[in-house]
């Protein structure tokens, strides 16, 4: 069995690297926001230095907000996990809809082809896109769905070959929507690249075959991958009012303490709570994404 470390998310699952000389370039934060009028005033709306999403913005917007935290989790699963690190998602689209069959969604923005990078790292706040609230309409929403692109993280692994036990890193990125743009290239849903990094040495494998979750629901999130697209659905309680005067920011709050998880096996050289690994297998990973999340307003 070929090594599938693919996990964490999400709103956050698997991935991240590089080339075999450096690490991925994922595309500008500025998302390509061709699609979005909001994000074309404000630049780099979506930027994880944290750029505010209103400056160029005429009148009150709404933000629509990332923030990761790891606050200690109660497990109760049995397996082993840890905490990703350099953990990225990025984001397509954010939407609203007043049920989950609603044939006419509010579009909060789209960036098209292009995405913006939300950081699912211990602090991060990631402002994802903005909206006029003159732009939007009237109403009371209780869905959230958003498509995501690509996601990319760091987990600690043994690397069990030739007798040997080298502690290391996987650095892993993965697509889960069409039309992603890695490195200059459009990549298609499924396309994956890891990478095992050790004493300054690299194992890259790459290919069009990755695992996608199976898992329908990561911490209340519902994950559906359709056409060539990923979408999380998730329960909201937002109301729209265009009449506002002041700005507000729509705050989606996830908790990743060790969300990254796998079955430890009884194999030679292998260790508790240890993620363990060969050049062609690994301990099976069994959840990914969000402990726990909220969706507030503020």
């Amino acid at each position: 069995m070929r090594w599938h470390p693919w996990t964490t998310l999400t709103l956050a699952f698997v991935l991240a690297c590089g080339d075999d000389t450096g690490p991925a370039d994922v595309g500008s934060n500025d998302a390509k926001a061709a699609d979005s009028s909001v994000a074309r005033d404000a630049g780099d709306a979506g930027a994880s230095d944290g750029a505010n999403a209103s400056d160029a913005a005429t009148g009150p917007v709404i933000e629509v907000h990332v923030r990761t935290n790891d606050a200690i989790y109660n497990h109760a699963d049995g397996w082993s996990g840890q905490t990703s690190r350099d953990a990225y998602q990025g984001i397509r689209r954010v939407e609203l809809l007043r049920r989950d069959d609603d044939p006419n969604p509010l579009v909060l923005f789209d960036y098209g082809d292009g995405f913006v990078e939300a950081g699912y790292n211990a602090g991060d706040d990631t402002i994802v896109g903005a909206a006029r609230i003159t732009d939007l309409v009237d109403g009371q929403f209780t869905v959230g769905r958003s498509v995501i692109t690509h996601s990319r993280y760091k987990v600690d692994a043994i690397m069990h070959t030739n007798g040997l036990s080298i502690p290391g890193e996987f650095d892993n990125i993965q697509v889960l929507s069409d039309r992603t743009e890695i490195n200059g290239q459009a990549r298609s849903q499924g396309w994956f690249r890891y990478v095992f990094r050790a004493a300054g040495m690299e194992f890259p494998l790459e290919g069009n075959n990755a695992p996608l979750p199976s898992v329908p629901t990561t911490g209340g999130f519902r994950l559906d991958l359709n056409e060539g697209e990923a979408t999380y659905t998730f329960p909201v309680d937002i109301t729209i009012d265009t009449s506002a005067i002041v700005s507000s920011a729509i705050v989606i709050e996830v908790n990743m303490n060790e969300s990254f998880r796998w079955e430890d096996q009884s194999l030679p050289s292998y260790a508790p709570d240890v993620f363990d690994a060969t050049p062609t297998s690994s301990e099976p990973v069994r959840r990914f994404g969000a402990n726990s999340f909220s969706v507030y307003v503020e």
